[in-house]
C-alpha cells in the first residue's frame, strides 16, 4: 500500500511539473485517501494541503470549486482524527464545504459536512445548535428520499444530540432507525466520510441510552454489536471508537475488568494509529478502572491527562462526565472536599451548554461528597439530602431508570440513618421493582442489598 501511495504522489508530482494540475490533483486525492486507509493521517493531510494549492491554477474555472470540495473532504477526516474535533481548521474546512455542497446540490457530500458541523457544535458547548443542525441534515435526506449511508448518519447524529441533552426515549429511537438503516450496507460504509463507521455511532450510543433507560442487559448486546461491526470494519479509528464507548459504559456499569480491558485495548491501537483524541478520551474510564484496583493516585492522574488531551482537541463536551470520574476518585482517594469543587464545575457546564445526560448522576455525587466530608455536620446532612431528591427528580423527569435507581437507593441509605427506614424502603422497593433485567449488575446488587438490610431491622 505505500508503494501504490508513492506511485500516485510521483504521478502528482510529474503532472504538476509538467503543467497539467488536473491530474496533479487527481493523484494526490487519490494518494490521500489510501493514506487514511493505512493510518497514515499526516501523509494524508500533507497530500490533501498540496492538492488544494493547486487548484486556483486551474484552468477551467468551472472545475475549482468541485475540485476544492473533494479536496477538502478527503482533508477533513484525517485532519480531525489527528488534531481533534475543537480546532478551528477543522470548522472552516467543514464549514465550507457545506457552503459548496449546497451550492452544487451535492447529497453526498454535504451529509458528511454536516455531520461534521453538529460535532464540531458539541465541543463547543452550543448542544442546542448541534441538534439544530443534526435536525437539518435528517430533512434534507428525507426530502430527497435517502434511506442509504445519509440517512445513517443523519439519524445517527440525531439521537447523538438528543442523548446528550437527556432525551433518552427519542434519542433510542433514532439510534434503532439508523442502526436498521445500515444493516443492508456494507460494514465499513460511512468511514471515509464521517471518519468513522456511522452504524457503529447508532450502535454505542444506542447502549448508552439503553442502559441509562435502565436495560443493562439490552444496553450489554448493542455494545456487543457496536464493538462486532468495528472489527468487522477493519477499520482503525472505528475500532478504536467502539472500544472508547465500550469502556465508558462499563465505567457507567460499575464493571471494573472489562473496563480495564477495554480501555487498555483502546489506548494501545490509538498510540499506534496515532490517535491522541483517543487516547485521551479512553484514559478517563482507563484512570477511573486503576482507581477501583487500588491505583488511586495513578488513576487519577491519567483520568486528570485524559480529561486536558481531550479538552484541548475537543473542547468541553463531555466534560461533565470526565470531571465526575475525577470527582469519584477523589472520593476513593479520601479527597472529598476536592471532589465535590469538580463536581460543583461539572454541573456549571451543564447550565451553561445544556449537556445533561449526566445530571442525575452529577446531583447524586455532590450529595455523596457533601455527605462524606463533614459527615457529623447536620446542616451537611440536610444538603446531602436536597442533592438526592435533586437528582431523584431529575431522573424521574427524563426516563432515567439507572440513574433514578443510584439516586434512590443514596436517599434511602440518608433516609434510613435519620430514622424513616420505613420511607427508604418504600422509595427503594418501588424503583427496584421496576427492573426486568440486569439483576447482576453493581447497582442492582447494591440496591437489593440496602433492601435487606432495611427489612430485616
Amino acid at each position: 500500500m505505500d508503494e501504490l501511495d508513492d506511485y500516485c504522489a510521483e504521478l502528482a508530482h510529474h503532472y504538476s511539473s509538467s503543467g497539467n494540475p488536473a491530474k496533479a490533483i487527481e493523484y494526490l486525492e487519490r494518494a490521500a485517501r489510501q493514506a487514511v486507509q493505512r493510518g497514515a493521517l499526516e501523509d494524508a493531510i500533507g497530500y490533501a494541503r498540496r492538492g488544494l494549492a493547486l487548484v486556483d491554477v486551474l484552468p477551467d474555472v468551472g472545475a475549482r470549486e468541485p475540485a476544492e470540495l473533494a479536496l477538502l473532504l478527503t482533508l477533513g477526516p484525517p485532519l480531525t482524527m489527528s488534531r481533534g474535533y475543537g480546532v478551528a481548521e477543522v470548522a472552516e474546512i467543514y464549514t465550507r464545504i457545506q457552503e459548496l455542497a449546497e451550492r452544487h446540490g451535492d447529497l453526498a457530500s454535504l451529509a458528511p459536512a454536516m455531520a461534521s458541523l453538529v460535532r464540531f457544535r458539541y465541543v463547543q458547548g452550543r448542544i442546542a445548535h448541534a441538534q439544530q443542525i443534526a435536525r437539518e441534515l435528517l430533512a434534507v435526506t428525507e426530502l430527497r428520499g435517502d434511506s442509504g449511508i445519509n440517512a445513517v448518519i443523519a439519524h445517527g447524529w440525531v439521537g447523538v444530540s438528543l442523548l446528550s441533552g437527556g432525551h433518552f426515549h427519542e434519542a433510542l429511537q433514532h439510534c434503532e432507525r439508523g442502526r436498521t438503516l445500515f444493516a443492508p450496507l456494507a460494514c465499513a460504509a460511512g468511514t471515509f466520510e464521517i471518519g468513522f463507521s456511522p452504524g457503529v455511532l447508532c450502535y454505542s450510543y444506542a447502549a448508552w441510552g439503553v442502559w441509562i433507560m435502565g436495560f443493562p442487559a439490552r444496553a450489554a448486546w448493542y455494545n456487543d454489536e457496536a464493538l462486532r461491526l468495528a472489527e468487522m470494519s477493519a477499520h482503525a479509528n472505528t475500532i478504536v471508537w467502539a472500544l472508547g464507548y465500550s469502556a465508558w459504559l462499563h465505567q457507567m456499569l460499575g464493571d471494573v475488568a472489562v473496563t480495564r480491558e477495554a480501555a487498555e485495548r483502546g489506548s494501545a491501537l490509538s498510540r499506534e494509529h496515532g490517535f491522541p483524541l483517543w487516547e485521551g478520551w479512553i484514559a478517563i474510564p482507563l484512570g477511573w478502572a486503576l482507581a477501583r484496583e487500588g491505583e488511586v493516585e495513578t488513576g487519577l492522574v491519567r483520568s486528570r491527562w485524559g480529561a486536558q488531551v481531550y479538552l484541548d482537541t475537543c473542547g468541553e463536551w463531555s466534560s461533565p462526565y470526565a470531571l465526575g470520574v475525577q470527582a469519584d476518585i477523589e472520593w476513593q482517594a479520601g479527597r472529598p472536599a476536592a471532589g465535590l469543587e469538580l463536581v460543583e464545575r461539572a454541573l456549571a457546564t451543564v447550565a451553561r451548554n445544556g449537556e445533561r445526560w449526566y445530571e442525575a448522576e452529577l446531583l447524586r455525587l455532590r450529595g455523596e461528597l457533601t455527605l462524606a466530608s463533614t459527615p457529623e455536620v447536620e446542616e451537611r446532612a440536610v444538603q446531602a439530602e436536597q442533592s438526592f431528591q435533586c437528582a431523584l427528580e431529575v431522573a424521574v423527569q427524563q426516563g432515567a431508570k439507572s440513574w433514578e435507581l443510584r439516586a434512590a437507593t443514596s436517599l434511602a441509605r440518608i433516609w434510613a440513618r435519620t430514622g424513616r427506614r420505613r420511607a427508604a424502603q418504600t422509595l427503594l422497593a418501588d424503583c427496584y421493582a421496576w427492573f426486568t433485567e440486569g439483576f447482576d449488575s453493581a447497582d442492582l446488587r447494591a440496591a437489593s442489598a440496602l433492601l435487606d438490610q432495611l427489612r430485616a431491622h
